[in-house]
């Protein structure tokens, strides 16, 4: 493919041999799954795909983020082969080796935060999540989680609960929360208050207090998790003021703030973390996707006294840090390291608490927990009756569907303020041990909130003494231009999550925190037969070089991509919003710019339309009409440029 420089089809799409090949996935592949194409993929380069019949598209979906490196880069493919030579997996807690812990100490020194951290490293988004959540329970004694609209988090019993989107999520799965409130994100094209920002001040912050004094108290809220820009819920971008309102709840209560950098991270915006947009320094930040170059790993990173609350073997994994994805993880990190910004220190009191606080819109996992902390409904959590007695949630910073009908700024950022108010109506601060949040949503939509958001969110939890959790998972790993979306708010988590990019593709993620918080629990209470796996621990660190080194660039890419999608956007009517940090950019597509009808139909044309072309592109958000952009961040301006003409054309065909 090394001659190739553009798409090329030569066959009707599918061709013959994916056609054959897809006779064999209706055969023997659950109808579950939620399948874009029916091409089958034979070798990918850089951020080009070859299908089984030779044709050649552009990758505009990036593996749903993980891909921020390109694919198959030269440095992480040998580092992952002089890996597998020398060890492949032996289960991190039966018999540890040292990429994992060089992986953990490269996530603790690239996350946002200046205090002790420390890290677990798992295999997936969802369970980088679900760790931050567990911890930030464990931790400060409190149930209850905050979680947003449009959000999510993975498709794991909490993730679905996290994730806000109810088909084809959370449909027939039960996956419901006791202990899970859920909030508007700052989606302003979508205001659910009908307001405008900024004159909205912010109503869909504000939101969140309101609700402690009617939902759950913020005494018993331990986190709040969030998108710096909402993914899957469409790409959705809050006001620069969002997430600093998000940090400034959790500081106030007490509340753990966690920052979901699973597709917003690793460069994704332009930073290596999304949340560093907006200054804010999440108490933990979960990572994945991009983090190792498409190899599975993914991290959960906080503060110290956070992530050693638990009891010894209280956390766990099988294949969790893997040592090919640690090693993956690695290297691409040191290719997104490169200028990445200093992160500020902000000190948080932590203590012991049940409650936690997540977002509406939000995606936080699979498993129980995630899907607790998950807002969509279908189809992450329906039918998986995934409820948590503990669990808080209040509207993201959504500001394009603003939950209160306001405009930011002058809304006050009222979605984060409504934390606050939770805490005398629903649960109280005291009670409260986390805040987990995405620094931007992205299930829920590419979400990005105000860059006040974010450190409105450290604020509350420093306030209340509450555990700020940032899930990197799909922000996170320069997916936003910075290593961490989180750092896009100048704002440093307790705990970060991250998983999906740190490896490349190999199965590792990790919960990296404040050490005390780390290291609190008794030995035993963190644990993994597969985590940290010496093959996925070595791709994370060789995808960590990737990225470090592509950061400058996927800067300059983001500033292309934002800019012709303004342009599109001032030719069509049907796109309603444009969004996005950096290179992690998304389109909301709506029949009508007033009332913001989502054009469903017409979005899924479109990426029929892209496909048929050579273009790969991703849907999401809650009404599936948000078309995201998830390039490899390597990738060059002129395929770029090819890949966005596609788009375009594909979008004139089908208005």
């Amino acid at each position: 493919m090394k001659h190739l420089q553009r798409p090329r089809i030569v066959t009707e799409i599918p061709g013959p041999k994916s056609r054959e090949l897809w006779k064999l996935h209706e055969r023997y592949i659950t109808k579950s799954l939620g399948m874009d194409n029916e091409i089958f993929v034979e070798e990918a380069q850089g951020a080009l795909l070859r299908d089984v019949d030779g044709n050649v598209y552009i990758d505009f979906a990036g593996g749903i983020g993980t891909i921020n490196a390109g694919h198959c880069p030269p440095s992480v493919v040998e580092a992952a082969k002089k890996q597998v030579e020398r060890l492949i997996h032996t289960g991190y807690q039966v018999v540890p080796f040292e990429v994992y812990v060089r992986l953990a100490e490269k996530l603790c020194e690239i996350t946002p935060g200046s205090f002790e951290k420390k890290v677990l490293i798992i295999n997936s988004g969802v369970e980088a999540v679900e760790n931050a959540v567990k911890l930030a329970i464990h931790y400060t004694k409190r149930p209850i989680i905050i979680a947003f609209e449009n959000a999510f988090h993975g498709r794991t019993r909490l993730g679905m609960a996290l994730t806000s989107k109810v088909r084809p999520y959370k449909l027939g799965f039960h996956a419901y929360l006791y202990n899970l409130d859920r909030y508007p994100y700052a989606y302003c094209y979508r205001c659910r208050y009908g307001l405008e920002y900024p004159s909205c001040g912010l109503r869909c912050l504000h939101a969140i207090e309101e609700g402690f004094a009617v939902r759950y108290a913020a005494e018993e809220t331990a986190a709040i998790i969030a998108e710096p820009i909402q993914g899957e819920g469409g790409f959705i971008v809050p006001p620069d003021d969002w997430f600093p309102g998000l940090r400034k709840i959790c500081d106030e209560y007490g509340i753990v703030l966690i920052d979901d950098e699973i597709q917003a991270g690793m460069g994704r915006t332009g930073k290596m973390f999304c949340v560093e947009h907006y200054g804010v320094e999440p108490d933990i930040i979960t990572v994945a996707k991009s983090i190792a170059a498409g190899f599975p790993v993914s991290a959960t990173i906080g503060k110290a006294e956070i992530m050693d609350s638990p009891q010894r073997g209280g956390l766990g994994t099988t294949f969790g840090g893997s040592p090919v994805s640690c090693v993956a993880a690695l290297e691409t990190i040191k290719i997104i390291k490169d200028n990445l910004a200093h992160a500020q220190k902000i000190g948080v009191t932590i203590h012991k608490r049940p409650i936690i606080i997540a977002f509406e819109n939000a995606f936080h996992g699979r498993t129980r927990l995630g899907m607790a902390l998950t807002s969509k409904v279908r189809p992450y959590k329906l039918g998986f009756h995934a409820y948590l007695y503990n669990l808080d949630r209040y509207p993201y910073a959504y500001c394009y569907r603003c939950r209160y009908g306001l405009e930011y700024p002058s809304c006050g950022l009222r979605c984060l303020h409504a934390i606050e108010e939770g805490f005398a109506v629903r649960y109280a601060a005291e009670e409260t041990a986390a805040i987990i949040a995405e620094p931007i949503q992205g299930e829920g939509g590419f979400i990005v909130p105000p860059d006040d958001w974010f450190p409105g969110l450290r604020k509350i939890c420093d306030e209340y003494g509450i555990v700020l959790i940032d899930d990197e998972i799909q922000a996170g790993m320069g997916r936003t231009g910075k290593m961490f979306c989180v750092e896009h708010y100048g704002v440093e988590p307790d705990i970060i999550t991250v998983a999906k990019s740190i490896a490349a593709g190999f199965p590792v993620s990790a919960t990296i925190g404040k050490a005390e918080i780390m290291d609190s629990p008794q030995r035993g209470g963190l644990g993994t037969t597969f985590g940290g796996s010496p093959v996925s621990c070595v791709a994370a660190l060789e995808t960590i070089k990737i990225i470090k080194d592509n950061l400058a660039h996927a800067q300059k890419i983001g500033v292309t991509i934002h800019k012709r999608l303004r342009e599109m956007q001032e030719k069509y009517e049907i796109i309603g919003d444009v969004r996005g940090k950096g290179p992690m950019a998304a389109l909301e597509l709506v029949r009508d710019l007033r009332t913001k009808e989502p054009a469903d139909e017409e979005t899924k044309k479109l990426v029929e339309t892209c496909t048929k072309k050579g273009l790969i592109t991703l849907r999401c958000g809650i009404y599936d009409n948000v078309i995201r952009i998830l390039v490899p961040l390597i990738i060059e301006e002129e395929l770029l440029n090819i890949g966005l003409d596609i788009l375009e054309e594909s979008l004139k065909e089908i208005i």
